[in-house]
């Protein structure tokens, strides 16, 4: 990627953060005519579609894009595991999330925590207990940290006695009042 195209990305990071999403579709767009095989490029895109856009179909197919031209570019590794998790596309995140730790640069405390979150989204609240536990031990920054310690005590709340009893005796109690 040449420097002109690497300061048009610094600018859309820069509109993205000012909320300009419309202005820095159009520089992505501009970029892609002029490099159709710029990963980056189709990362950002796709995060557009995804995040901003809600439109799936195309933030997949510029995210595995992306995944092709620019392999070992992390974020599109963090951004696409986001994505199918979010769409509870588990056996396909776990691939992902596989392929995604062999990649140098790419967060395995964030891989770790996606799969918390995945199971513990399928009720696997011990499965997730494990990984988010993996994830606490591998944060490298203070909010990660805080997060990955949170989505723990979470799932561990969700395994207690005392909270299973708290949720049966609520569903109980909602039960026979909608009897009445």
């Amino acid at each position: 990627m040449d420097t002109y195209v690497d300061d048009m990305i610094l600018q859309v990071d820069r509109l993205f953060d000012d909320g300009e999403y419309a202005e820095g579709r159009k520089i992505l767009e501009e970029i892609l005519e002029m490099e159709p095989d710029c990963g980056r490029a189709h990362n950002h895109i796709g995060w557009l579609y995804y995040y901003k856009l809600d439109n799936y179909r195309k933030a997949e197919y510029h995210y595995k894009l992306a995944l092709k031209f620019s392999p070992k570019y992390p974020a599109t590794w963090i951004n696409y595991g986001n994505f199918l998790n979010y769409l509870g596309r588990f056996q396909e995140l776990q691939k992902h999330v596989d392929l995604a730790m062999t990649v140098p640069g790419v967060s395995k405390a964030v891989m770790f925590n996606l799969l918390g979150q995945a199971n513990e989204a399928e009720g696997l609240h011990k499965q997730a207990l494990n990984y988010y536990y993996e994830a606490y031990m591998k944060a490298l920054n203070k909010n990660d940290y805080k997060l990955f310690l949170e989505n723990f005590n979470r799932a561990k709340d969700k395994t207690s006695f005392w909270s299973r009893s708290k949720l049966f005796f609520a569903k109980t109690k909602e039960a026979a009042a909608t009897k009445k």
